[in-house]
């Protein structure tokens, strides 16, 4: 996998990556399971995930053991973050080389979004180490949305960052309803580069 040589070299060089992904597919869990393996196989990292904080301990624990669902999971959310396909991925993944840090905000907390994109970015700069930071594409943007300046954006002011839109080109996915990918905006500028994941299907 060439992306995953590219973005070992950018990690040894203390670059972050974000992979900005549309929620609720089968297809985008399964390609991030098969580029983690592919980059872990090389070297330890940080995977930062969309997961609230609160849920930390038991996203270890389930990572370590294999077992005890998250309750992350196991509670109804709209936006396909809490997919059985992520689960899936997240089971995938070797505890001996990939530490998961849990950075977003409960799902219920009342903020303005700009203060989430903030808090988002904090969180990740506290962390040490080779990283690799899975969100929504809106949050992985290197570019400002109508005054909303995404956590990528944040980060890029005081780090190196490289940011990659993993792109559905067909198919449906799940966010608040089925949806067709067509239905969303394209993206261009925003990102370092643009991976074509192809068609895809969606998962809640």
């Amino acid at each position: 996998m060439k992306i995953a040589n590219k973005i070992k070299t950018l990690l040894k060089k203390d670059v972050i990556i974000f992979l900005g992904e549309v929620h609720g597919t089968k297809e985008t869990p399964l390609f991030l399971a098969e580029l983690i393996k592919e980059i872990s196989k090389e070297m330890s990292l940080t995977l930062a995930v969309e997961i609230p904080h609160t849920q930390q301990r038991e996203v270890e624990q389930f990572v370590q053991t294999k077992q005890d669902c998250p309750s992350f999971f196991t509670t109804p959310l709209p936006d396909g973050r809490n997919s059985l396909a992520v689960l899936n991925f997240l089971k995938s993944l070797d505890a001996t080389k990939i530490k998961v840090h849990c950075m977003d905000i409960e799902f219920t907390e009342p903020v303005v979004q700009q203060d989430r994109e903030q808090r988002l970015a904090e969180s990740v700069l506290a962390l040490q180490g080779p990283m690799v930071v899975i969100v929504g594409s809106f949050h992985a943007s290197t570019c400002s949305y109508e005054k909303i300046i995404p956590m990528a954006k944040i980060i890029k002011n005081t780090k190196s960052v490289y940011s990659l839109y993993l792109e559905p080109t067909s198919g449906f996915f799940y966010n608040f309803g089925i949806k067709p990918v067509s239905s969303l905006s394209k993206k261009g500028k925003e990102f370092n580069q643009i991976i074509d994941l192809g068609a895809v299907s969606p998962a809640w």
